[in-house]
């Protein structure tokens, strides 16, 4: 078996992946702080679900552009079908997501 050795992980030490390290301990600084703001776990599920609705479509467009680039994906760029699906579900939430916001406002 094959060991891939990425220059991330938990594997090395927090001077050979500073990156890694530093993310995690943001994280961790940020949910603790979370967990002294006094917002009810579920209304803050809620919320994020409400953000990760919104900035869906936005990172679906940049991954059809990317997936159908041939300069970056060589020859295994989007096959027709796959594009067809994937714009279609990228108008789809992103519709929804602008039906979100319209009534949120309202």
């Amino acid at each position: 078996m094959r060991q891939c050795h990425s220059k991330e992980g938990l594997y090395l030490k927090f001077n050979q992946a500073h990156g890694f390290y530093g993310a995690i301990s943001i994280a961790t600084v940020l949910g603790l702080i979370i967990n002294f703001v006094n917002i009810p776990p579920f209304k803050m599920l809620y919320y994020t679900a409400i953000l990760n609705g919104i900035a869906a479509p936005p990172i679906l467009v940049l991954i059809l552009l990317i997936s159908n680039n041939s300069i970056i994906m060589g020859r295994h760029t989007n096959s027709r079908a796959a594009n067809v699906v994937g714009w279609t579900i990228t108008v789809i939430m992103g519709a929804a997501a602008v039906l979100l916001l319209v009534t949120l406002k309202s």
